[in-house]
């Protein structure tokens, strides 16, 4: 929920284990160790469960986590009249990532496996996600770059399912920061946050209209 309520600009803003899927060399820019757990109603009775745990430690991070998501109750129909039934579609991803500190720069990768599930049909998969992250002006500024699901989906039924395979370069900012009115001990940090993403695998499902088909 954390990074859908920024647009998903995390490849340059540590998000704690959720860094595994935006840009993992983050996971060794986290100040300490983190335990995230996150749930998100979506469109459409969109079920997602997140969670994770980064262990940090010195220059070295090691991360773990699950995420889910899917909705169920969907009717399906042989011919037109009264449905035979509901059914659900799943998706699951297991990651483990690992990232280092450089000093100028940080890098990190993350190997997930993928289980996809729809109606009686089942597939199998696995990606990979690898980045680079720096940060200057006393960690006010910070960059990254990543490329996120490279990997492969087993055959579902007929053809195999296209990961969305992007390269990811984004930045974020610390403007200002303040206290807030009678209270000193609640900060107040303006931030702001930029991604280019740029699909290195088309994709055939679209969430938007083309209007140049």
């Amino acid at each position: 929920p954390f990074a859908l309520s920024k647009a998903e600009a995390a490849t340059a803003t540590p998000n704690g284990a959720a860094s595994i899927y935006s840009n993992p060399a983050l996971l060794a820019y986290n100040k300490s160790s983190t335990i995230d757990l996150g749930y998100s109603f979506w469109i459409a009775n969109v079920n997602n469960i997140f969670g994770g745990v980064n262990f940090k430690k010195g220059k070295r991070a090691v991360a773990f986590s699950f995420y889910t998501s899917g909705a169920d109750d969907y009717q399906q129909y042989n011919q037109p009249g009264d449905p035979n039934g509901t059914f659900s579609v799943q998706y699951i991803s297991i990651a483990a990532a690992y990232a280092y500190d450089f000093n100028y720069f940080s890098a990190g990768g993350a190997v997930q496996y993928l289980n996809e599930e729809i109606f009686t049909y089942r597939a199998n998969g696995y990606a990979f996600n690898f980045g680079l992250a720096t940060k200057f002006q006393q960690d006010k500024i910070r960059l990254g770059a990543s490329i996120t699901n490279l990997g492969e989906m087993g055959k579902l039924n007929i053809r195999s399912t296209p990961l969305p395979t992007n390269l990811k370069i984004g930045t974020s900012a610390d403007l200002i920061e303040f206290a807030a009115p009678k209270n000193n001990h609640l900060p107040i940090l303006l931030t702001v946050y930029a991604d280019f993403v740029h699909p290195l695998q088309e994709t055939n499902g679209k969430d938007y209209a083309d209007y140049k088909s």
